[in-house]
């Protein structure tokens, strides 16, 4: 899928609505799952979508998250409380619920990055081989034991073929 087309998909698949002053709603995707449970990262997605917007802007710079129970693709609620707005970064508190249960709870913190900053490491550039994307071993939409993953139909993920997980059977 060209990026341009992936990142329109998954903003309409992430996006929320607003309920009230702090609470949103939000649909959870099937296309998103892994064995029926939605990923822990695209469910990280909805809940800093709310970070934003109870903060007016910027970017989630950090985020720790506890995951309680796994919401069931559908409908879930979304309350966030802004903790602390600061003049360079702010704190926000977001929730997931689903039929009245809470889901996940996160921490975040957000901040307003500029568009021209890139990454930093005071000890120089990892040196990295980069593999060919198309010669990485594709994962399929499968586990071993047979169980979908659905997010693989969204994004490709593969492996370094030097890797001893790409030597392991995969699905």
């Amino acid at each position: 899928m060209h990026r341009t087309r992936f990142l329109e998909a998954f903003a309409q698949v992430s996006s929320i609505r607003a309920r009230g002053a702090r609470t949103f709603e939000a649909e959870i995707s099937r296309e998103w799952t892994i064995a029926s449970k939605p990923n822990g990262g695209y469910l990280l997605a909805l809940l800093g979508r709310a970070a934003l917007a109870l903060n007016g802007s910027g970017d989630v710079v950090a985020a720790s998250a506890h995951y309680l129970r796994s919401p069931a693709p559908g409908p879930v609620e979304i309350e966030g409380e802004l903790l602390r707005r600061g003049r360079s970064i702010s704190q926000v508190r977001a929730r997931i619920s689903q039929g009245g249960r809470l889901c996940v709870e996160a921490l975040m913190s957000t901040s307003q990055l500029a568009p021209s900053t890139a990454p930093c490491w005071d000890t120089g550039i990892p040196d990295v081989q980069v593999v060919p994307f198309d010669d990485g071993i594709r994962l399929k939409p499968v586990t071993p034991d047979g169980s979908r993953v659905a997010m693989f139909d969204q994004v490709e993920a593969r492996l370094d073929p030097a890797t001893q997980l790409a030597k392991r059977p995969l699905g």
